[in-house]
């Protein structure tokens, strides 16, 4: 079911934050980070920095293969370590970071002097989109046994939805809706 779901979801006002020059892209995988993080710096006029990619560059292998030889463990420490960095940039960017980047006190403590923008998406569409894109089964590791995708995603988000929520100044949800209509709401949250 591919329902639209309605405008901008503030969460509390103490927590709205105008004027900083970080913005943190949070949100399951899928849910359009990277591709709204680009669009969105863009507009801004801003660095885009992708936290996985750079984990990649690091590292030398996909995600999956970092999984799969070295651990999860050590993704997570090499995660930590590039959204440490990322968070010590004085200068203007848009950072899209892993679903699972806030699973980490650590990563959730990093970013929260930016503004943080929880991309939101529904269970179907989210797997859906992961259903389409070749490389979710190439490049990223499954992030449990389950018998379908949607299982996966629905449990995964049960565990991670209140972090996210936590860590979010404001949650757009994508459903329905364009990239430029995205990054105009989040524009708009940000006083542009």
């Amino acid at each position: 079911m591919n329902q639209r779901w309605s405008g901008v979801s503030r969460l509390s006002g103490s927590r709205y934050k105008r004027g900083v020059k970080t913005i943190y892209l949070i949100g399951y995988r899928g849910s359009g980070k990277t591709t709204v993080g680009n669009v969105l710096a863009n507009r801004l006029q801003i660095a885009f920095v992708d936290s996985d990619a750079e984990i990649i560059a690091r590292a030398g292998k996909s995600i999956r293969e970092i999984f799969e030889a070295d651990g999860e463990e050590s993704f997570r420490d090499l995660e930590t370590k590039v959204i440490g960095e990322l968070a010590k940039v004085v200068s203007a960017q848009v950072v899209s970071l892993g679903g699972g980047a806030i699973l980490r006190v650590a990563n959730r403590e990093s970013i929260e002097s930016g503004f943080v923008v929880w991309l939101q998406a529904s269970v179907e569409q989210l797997s859906e989109r992961l259903a389409g894109d070749a490389t979710t089964a190439t490049h990223r590791p499954p992030l449990a046994n389950f018998d379908s995708m949607e299982t996966e995603v629905r449990q995964v988000l049960a565990e991670r939805t209140p972090l996210y929520k936590n860590c979010a100044n404001l949650s757009v949800f994508t459903d329905g809706k364009s990239v430029d209509e995205i990054v105009d709401e989040i524009v708009r949250a940000q006083g542009g």
